[in-house]
């Protein structure tokens, strides 16, 4: 899977990891500011995936764009 996970928002940017062909992950992200954080994945194998977010804290929206 190709993945970036960022975030923007009152000037400031944050890519807290970008990279492609994982196989697998696990972790975390704590936003460094307000505004807007997401996460972005691509699956380029014919595999299907599987990918759980858990969010906590304040989210005004969860959007899919699949």
């Amino acid at each position: 899977m190709n993945i970036d996970l960022h975030g923007h928002g009152g000037g400031n940017s944050v890519t807290y990891e970008k990279g492609r062909g994982s196989t697998g992950a696990e972790g975390g992200i704590l936003a460094d500011f307000d505004g807007e954080h997401g996460w972005f994945w691509r699956n380029r194998d014919s595999v299907p995936v599987t990918v759980t977010v858990l969010v906590k804290g304040e989210c005004a929206e969860f959007k899919d764009a699949s």
